[in-house]
Order: C-alpha cells, then structure tokens, then sequence
C-alpha cells in the first residue's frame, strides 16, 4: 500500500502482502478477501446399517441446511451414498451438482475423490469435502481458503480426541496466525477437511487407499511425506456424533451447542419456552440447556 508517500510491504502470516496502491489510499490484491470461489463437496448418506445418535436436534437435515447455507456462494457438489428414495427426491429439488451411488463407508469417500478428478480444475483450486455429521460456522469458507495458504490439507474441526489422555491431554504442536484464525498443526483428523487440487493429484494413492488405511493412518501416511495439516484454532467446525461429544460435552465447540439450542428453541410449546425462560442455567454448564430443551420436546411428543 502508499502510505503518506511511501511504498510499503505488509506481512501477516509470511501470506498476506500489499502492493504499492494506485489509489493513494489502500489497495489489497483480491487474494487478500480470499473471494475466489471453491468446489465445496458434501457426502451423505442414509444408510440405515450404520445408525448414529446425533446431538440433540443435529440431524442430518439441519447439517445440510447449515452446509448450504455458510457455502451458498461456493461451488456445491452433493454425493448422495446410500440414500433413501425420499432424501435423493429432496437433493434432486435443490438442483446443484449431484452424483448418487453405493458404495459404503470410506469407499464412497474415494468415489468423491475420483469424481473431483473427473472434473479437470485448475491446480489451485480450493476443494473442501464434508460428511454430513457436522455444522459449520458462518465463516467456515474464508478460513478454509485462509489455512490453505500456509497448509497443505486444513480442517476446521478441533477434535476433542486432541486433548484427550490419548494425546496425553495435548498435542506438542507449532502455532501459526493467519489473516482470519490462528492455526496449530496436528497428526490426523476425520474425513473433512480442505486441500487444493494439485494435492489431491499429487496424493491421488494415499486418498484412495483409505478403505485400506482409515482416517487416522491416511494422515500418518501423508506426514511421512511431508504434508502438513493444520487445525483451526478454535474450531470452525463440528462433528456431531454424540461418540465424539457425549463423555466431554463441555469439549463440544460452544458455538455449535448455541446454534442447536436456537434450534430447538423453534420447535418448543409456547408452555415449555417460558418455562425455559424462567430456568437460571449455570453458565459454565451452558450445554445443559441443550438437553433440556431436547428431554421438554420429548415430553411433548409424548402427550400428544
């Protein structure tokens, strides 16, 4: 940028860089708003052999309302695995990019992997893929597009597995700041998470092997050969299994608990949301609401 005469370099994060402006005020490169639009993929499935207890009021219709929503100005790809004819009904009406198939757990991740590759993108080009167990922040793009500049895969889920006594309660890890989040990098994470495309040609093998090798591996693997993942810090993302969330509920991102107390807020008697009005939480407890709300609707369904 000029600044009272002056040309001057501006770093942030060894990524972020202004050029001397025409304008006599500020100019930034467009890479600065990261508003270069990405293939955002997202794979769901309905197959009842692998049944999953959700957090209250995750189901995987508000997961993908929430996905459409925060990448509504991305390029959006549905895989429908697995899917019931009234799901793949619902998908069809959306009239995005869509392929359907069956293929069962992991394989119809390298499917997703293979049908990318079909679709010849530039090397640089973001590509962010998702399961359909999680909800994302609002501002889940920029991060994605920020983190790719410093790593070689990103995800926005701080895994709560990471400061378990499996990680003996904390990763030894580099903290890096970027323009929109810091970010440490980290051993492995689930199967949602960005790259660019030359990375998924360049790691084509390793992707595709997982079947063979499960998330945990797949980025054991891929660090052996000197590829970095960064996590977001805080998250960004979150997995709403209640396995990855029931026995450290206060490790859930409070975020996402916020987003679906709102939600179950819309669905309550007019009764029982005053009554949730008058109940003095204990803020350090705040996910209690949660439950309430969900044992409340319960109560409802029941009378009726």
């Amino acid at each position: 940028m000029t600044y009272c005469g002056q040309a001057l370099e501006i770093y942030d994060a060894d990524i972020l860089k202004c050029h001397e402006a025409t304008n006599p005020k500020v100019s930034l490169t467009l890479g600065f708003f990261y508003n270069k639009i990405m293939l955002a993929t997202y794979l769901i499935s309905t197959n009842k052999n692998r049944p999953q207890l959700k957090v209250p009021f995750a189901s995987k219709e508000y997961c993908l309302q929430n996905f459409l929503e925060v990448f509504k100005n991305e390029r959006i790809f549905i895989f429908a695995d697995n899917c019931d004819e009234e799901t793949l009904d619902y998908l069809l009406s959306l009239d995005l990019e869509m392929h359907s198939g069956s293929y069962g757990y992991n394989h119809s991740q390298v499917q997703v992997y293979r049908k990318i590759k079909e679709l010849n993108l530039p090397d640089d080009e973001i590509i962010y893929c998702s399961e359909d167990d999680y909800i994302h922040k609002d501002n889940a793009p920029e991060l994605i597009k920020d983190g790719l500049n410093i790593a070689d895969y990103v995800t926005l889920y701080d895994h709560p597995d990471k400061y378990s006594n499996l990680y003996r309660f904390g990763e030894t890890v580099k903290i890096r700041r970027t323009f929109y989040s810091h970010w440490k990098n980290t051993l492995s994470t689930c199967m949602t998470f960005g790259f660019k495309n030359h990375t998924l040609k360049e790691d084509f093998d390793f992707l595709t092997n997982l079947p063979n090798t499960g998330d945990h591996q797949l980025f054991l693997d891929l660090k052996s050969k000197g590829r970095y993942l960064y996590s977001s810090v805080p998250g960004g993302a979150c997995q709403m299994d209640n396995f990855m969330n029931a026995n450290s509920a206060n490790m859930t991102e409070r975020w996402a608990i916020e987003k679906l107390i709102d939600e179950g807020l819309s669905h309550l008697s007019e009764q029982n949301l005053e009554e949730y009005n008058q109940i003095s939480f204990d803020d350090t407890q705040f996910y209690q609401k949660l439950y309430w709300i969900d044992g409340a609707l319960k109560s409802e369904e029941k009378d009726e």
